[in-house]
């Protein structure tokens, strides 16, 4: 994508310029996220237990377990937004070929849109528990875009190594984001 292409629906279908929008699969974009969580997860949970012992210890204080979470989370987000804004894709979306750019031209998202779009299954996670819904949503979201994709105005697309998908379905208005 170069900087000048522009999101245009023809024929039903997103599309940069006059080519289709390869979006990501679900399977794509699920495995990314695992592998990710596998990738933050253990090595903090290895730290966690060097440091602090087991929290799954049945008298572990609750304070090393909000600390072990909070710890876990901004890992997670440093990790998330700086790979992202930067290269467009975390390890595990490099694993499964797909990369996230912006909606509106085709780019890399930059810092701010990274963070928006990390921060949003973050504080849904820590204020109601859904920021696992949040993550899911690409399921059945419009043109594959999670909840965090719309706030944030990005699109997951694939980068070459997976097989596209085209959709087929329209896609949201510009003025939306």
């Amino acid at each position: 994508m170069t900087d000048d292409s522009t999101l245009d629906t023809v024929d039903g279908q997103a599309r940069y310029a006059s080519e289709p929008l390869p979006l990501a699969r679900r399977s794509h974009r699920l495995a990314a996220r695992v592998i990710d969580g596998f990738i933050i997860g253990i090595p903090v949970t290895l730290i966690e237990r060097s440091n602090w012992g087991s929290l799954a210890a049945a008298d572990a204080p609750i304070v090393d377990i909000v600390l072990f979470t909070l710890t876990l989370l901004a890992i997670g987000m440093i990790y998330e937004v700086a790979l992202v804004a930067v290269k467009g894709q975390t390890l595990g979306k490099m694993l499964m070929g797909i990369t996230v750019l912006r909606a509106d031209n085709g780019i890399l998202p930059g810092w701010r849109r990274s963070f928006k779009r990390c921060a949003l299954p973050y504080l849904l996670l820590l204020i109601l528990f859904l920021g696992f819904l949040c993550y899911l949503s690409p399921l059945w979201g419009r043109n594959r875009q999670g909840w965090h994709d719309r706030f944030a105005g990005t699109y997951v697309l694939t980068t070459g190594s997976a097989p596209p998908y085209t959709s087929t379905r329209s896609t949201p208005a510009q003025g939306s984001r």
